[in-house]
């Protein structure tokens, strides 16, 4: 995954069935067909920064989609993901800045900052 889309992720899963570290969900786009009420596309999770809480209500993390098929431009800056865990939502995805979003320097630098390379 390229840690190049930041997002705030939003829990709305009970302490003790949210998920912590690196995780993967199922992502309900906002322009996923109401046959597709969990979503179809796996979304990884990836938190910027390991935190002593145990399972915080919100963290800032790196998202990506793991299917290359997957439709990565709907990963733009204030759309907002419905998470799930098989048929049960988690909680959400609010994007915050995307490299393929059209923002300005500041924006892009941010990004950079936060990048870390990839896993071997």
């Amino acid at each position: 995954m390229k840690r190049e889309t930041i997002a705030e992720i939003r829990f709305s899963a009970p302490v003790g069935k949210r998920p912590k570290g690196r995780f993967l969900a199922q992502a309900k786009l906002p322009s996923d067909a109401a046959e597709n009420r969990y979503g179809q596309w796996d979304l990884v999770v990836d938190p910027v920064v390991e935190l002593d809480l145990d399972q915080p209500d919100q963290i800032t993390a790196f998202v990506g989609f793991l299917s290359s098929d997957a439709p990565n431009d709907a990963l733009r800056r204030g759309v907002n993901i419905e998470l799930f865990h098989g048929t049960k939502p988690i909680g959400s995805a609010l994007i915050l800045a995307s490299r393929s979003d059209n923002v300005g320097a500041d924006a892009r630098h941010d990004i950079d900052f936060l990048a870390r390379p990839e896993a071997a």
